[in-house]
């Protein structure tokens, strides 16, 4: 199943899918080139949700509508995804982190 699918990540260009594993299992898809495969994952990320829907008897469009919503954090609980990156364990909202120059 599909992990992350970023289309231009962080506005430096870098694209790609991600499936779930752990990182000798999971797999790096190109997203030019691997559509057919990507739409099949995606499919089955969605019969998974609606099994969990179903248990849950929650409503599915509900259910994906409430996801689709962006939500802020109040505070933001940031941590260092990247070297120059601190990323939100919530909301995925992220920052770049500016190094001090050292000197005067």
């Amino acid at each position: 199943m599909i992990q992350s699918f970023y289309p231009n990540y962080m506005e430096c260009g870098l694209d790609g899918c991600r499936t779930t594993g752990c990182s000798c299992c999971s797999v790096d898809l190109n997203i030019k080139s691997r559509k057919k495969k990507i739409l099949e994952e995606a499919r089955e990320n969605i019969r998974v949700v609606k099994q969990i829907c179903e248990f849950y008897k929650l409503p599915f469009n509900k259910f994906c509508s409430d996801i689709l919503t962006s939500s802020k954090c109040k505070k933001h609980k940031f941590w260092d995804k990247f070297e120059d990156t601190k990323v939100c364990w919530y909301c995925d909202e992220y920052k770049k982190t500016i190094e001090k120059k050292e000197g005067k």
